[in-house]
């Protein structure tokens, strides 16, 4: 009985290949439910929770998201950095508004949403027989004994081509989605667990999925897992 955590780029069909390993192992999958379990933990709107997702990260954002409803500062987010630190600077002088006495109540701030998401990926992987796709997996679970750490990677071109394919996006609209998002779950990486999202230390085995169709990569990981799981070399 195993835990599989599966990080990857954006734009590889991680979601597709553990939806499939999830059926020929008999595994449990936690992906996106994991927003809808913060949701109902905190009493808020799906959407609003969704703010705080690793594809969204921003190091400003959630700095500022312990103080104040994101929502108010769409318009100043759009700020270049040197501009956003001005006003932050500028907002910091009202020292009643950071009063740490003040109780907020039904707000929601991004390192509360990771202080939830990690008790429920460690929760969840307590029953075994699981897939847990990204939000820091690796990490959270680094020193879990029977975790499996899987990251995928593929050419960008290759990672254009699925999401045009998948999301509808144009080339160029796609490549911009990709690279972006990608540089917002390392940041998420480092600013919550210090680490570098592609380290292959973090992982048991790095998929360049270039060299694979889909049905070879669940087989692939399939033995992994009978192999750990049996104990055949020890």
């Amino acid at each position: 009985m195993a835990v599989i955590t599966i990080s990857r780029e954006y734009g590889c069909p991680a979601d597709v290949i553990a939806l499939k390993l999830s059926r020929l192992l008999n595994y449990r999958y936690l992906d996106k439910q994991v927003i809808k379990y913060v949701a109902m933990i905190v009493n808020l709107p799906e959407e609003k929770v969704m703010a705080f997702d690793e594809d969204k990260h921003s190091n400003i954002r959630t700095i500022l998201s312990k103080y104040f409803d994101i929502d108010i500062f769409k318009d100043m987010l759009s700020f270049s950095e040197e501009e956003f630190n001005k006003e932050i600077a500028n907002i910091k002088q009202e020292d009643s508004i950071f009063d740490e006495k003040i109780i907020y109540d039904m707000v929601l701030d991004a390192e509360l949403f990771q202080r939830i998401v990690e008790r429920i990926i460690i929760s969840e992987s307590k029953k075994d027989n699981i897939i847990i796709i990204g939000r820091g997996g690796q990490c959270i679970l680094r020193d879990l004994e029977n975790a499996i750490h899987i990251r995928m990677v593929a050419p960008l071109e290759d990672r254009v081509r699925w999401v045009v394919e998948n999301e509808g996006l144009t080339e160029d609209k796609a490549k911009d989605v990709i690279l972006e998002t990608d540089k917002r779950k390392r940041k998420f990486l480092k600013y919550y667990f210090k680490e570098d999202i592609d380290d292959c230390n973090l992982y048991h085995l790095c998929i360049n999925l270039e060299y694979f169709v889909l049905e070879e990569v669940v087989e692939l990981i399939s033995n992994v897992v009978s192999i750990k799981e049996k104990g055949l070399y020890e």
